[in-house]
């Protein structure tokens, strides 16, 4: 399994629609941080996944966003707050990958 479908597979796992409320931003916090501990486990290097997860929200398309749809059962097209708030995890998750990098939180709304 290469870096990508690692990093989808976990995701999966944290946001699939059965387990998380996206409507409910504690829910939505709680997951990104264990996500990103998972991400940070079975990736051991952060710094690349960083730059995938970076590279994601700076080339976001329609079909990158299916590809989460896909692995979660949630509709992130639903409409843009649902867009946004997928953007917005991804967001917490490289602030939670850079936490484990040994920086500083940020604060990111």
């Amino acid at each position: 399994m290469n870096m990508e479908e690692k990093i989808f597979n976990v995701f999966s796992g944290w946001f699939n629609s059965d387990l998380i409320n996206i409507e409910n931003p504690q829910e939505v916090e709680d997951a990104a941080s264990s996500c990103a501990a998972d991400l940070a486990r079975d990736i051991p290097d952060i710094e690349a996944v960083i730059t995938r997860l970076n590279e994601m929200l700076d080339n976001w398309t329609p079909a990158l966003v299916l590809r989460f749809i896909n692995v979660t059962l949630v509709d992130w097209l639903y409409d843009e707050p649902s867009e946004q708030t997928l953007k917005h995890v991804l967001r917490l998750v490289i602030s939670e990958l850079r936490y484990y990098q040994g920086q500083a939180k940020k604060d990111i709304l």
